[in-house]
């Protein structure tokens, strides 16, 4: 005799499962899943676990804004807990589908956003740095291994860029490509207008190591301040231009 009642009774159940699950206040549900969200922690919780709000979403030590969420259960049936997310904050405001895979690494996709240069860069620890101007966001996907990503695919444009050195210097507009291969996520850094030219590539490991390797120059036409700060950066190469080997390793 075929069991195929017990099929649509475990579908069933699992059906019940989600929704019961998904229909939970979100401050009842958050002590549960703060695990496998961090290092990201939420607060002034509203709604529930379908559709909420956090008035505060931190990355430790950092406060990034307020969040909204609307679920997306029928992600729970691959393992996943996936949400449209809508991040506000001083920095500007950021949409998403992000969320959880199993094995607790997180993940985005069709991240857009306009967001602050300068209330970003405490987030990327850019030491002794004031950045300013505006980024655009433009990943079509994103995978996290806790702080690290091991996938990216997508642009990042900083548009009107400055530094403050002390005083603000222009520097134009510069985007980012980035893309995944077998030896990690690497970006290629170009200039699209000001006074510098950028030739440079990010290489980041799924151990967190990374690499920025290229070369900045100054235009023809840049102003003063521009080739007293590439003076100032280093030895130069034949020709003016100043090379780039950096290297790190980001903590998860």
């Amino acid at each position: 005799m075929k069991r195929w009642w017990l099929r649509y009774l475990l579908i069933g159940v699992a059906a019940y499962a989600i929704v019961l699950f998904a229909t939970l206040p979100a401050a009842v549900a958050y002590p549960y899943l703060q695990g496998a969200l961090r290092p990201l922690a939420l607060s002034g919780l509203e709604g529930s676990v379908w559709s909420g709000r956090a008035a505060r979403l931190s990355y430790p030590p950092h406060t990034v804004g307020s969040v909204s969420w609307s679920l997306r259960p029928l992600a729970l049936l691959t393992g996943e807990l996936g949400a449209d997310l809508v991040v506000d904050g001083p920095f500007g405001k950021a949409r998403s589908v992000g969320g959880m895979r199993m094995g607790g690494h997180g993940f985005m996709q069709d991240l857009s956003g306009d967001v602050s240069a300068a209330a970003v860069a405490p987030l990327l620890q850019l030491q002794g740095l004031r950045p300013e101007g505006r980024i655009e966001l433009d990943i079509t996907r994103l995978d996290l291994d806790g702080r690290i990503p091991v996938h990216a695919e997508g642009e990042v444009i900083w548009r009107q860029a400055r530094i403050a050195l002390p005083q603000p210097l222009d520097l134009g507009t510069f985007s980012a490509t980035f893309s995944t291969d077998t030896e990690g996520v690497r970006a290629g850094v170009r200039d699209r207008e000001g006074p510098l030219v950028v030739d440079a590539v990010l290489s980041l490991k799924s151990d967190g190591s990374y690499r920025v390797g290229g070369r900045v120059s100054a235009k023809g036409d840049a102003p003063p301040a521009v080739h007293s700060l590439l003076r100032g950066a280093g030895v130069r190469q034949q020709g003016g231009a100043l090379p780039l080997n950096i290297t790190g390793r980001l903590s998860r």
